[in-house]
């Protein structure tokens, strides 16, 4: 299929996931070697279900440990010997609970990452923070 831009392309940009906690959707998730981390990484796209479908990132890596396991503990993915083998496919598709935080990057612009990894949707506390997030005055009724 063709299709004809011209000469200028506007870019949209999704804003970032505000602080606090939001439930996600894991809509992308690949393993690879990571320039900027210089390792093996799980990366993985996550989007905000409601209040404004924002985004935020997480890239597990071998410094970030505690996140592999929250999000292990939070998918019943087992722990043997103290190791958890995490795959894309085990996360894509998956609803999470998750506490962003924000952070300011060397240009100065604001950045989102995941502080913890509360639980998967099946969680009790997840009715409640639905609840506070479906009030949110951005949202798309569809």
């Amino acid at each position: 299929m063709k299709f004809h831009v011209g000469e200028s392309v506007v870019k949209a940009e999704r804003k970032i996931a505000t602080a606090g906690e939001h439930v996600v959707d894991v809509q992308a998730a690949t393993e690879q070697f990571s320039e900027f981390h210089k390792c093996d990484t799980i990366s993985m796209q996550l989007s905000v279900v409601v209040g404004g479908f924002s985004f935020v990132f997480l890239d597990l890596t071998p410094r970030t440990t505690w996140l592999a396991g929250e999000l292990a503990d939070a998918l019943g993915i087992p722990r043997i010997d103290g190791d958890v083998d995490i795959e894309p496919y085990q996360v894509i598709g998956k609803r999470l609970l998750i506490e962003v935080g924000h952070y300011t990057k060397k240009d100065g612009t604001t950045g989102a990452s995941v502080k913890r990894i509360i639980s998967e949707e099946g969680d009790k506390t997840l009715g409640a923070v639905r609840q506070k997030v479906a009030l949110a005055s951005d949202d798309i009724p569809f």
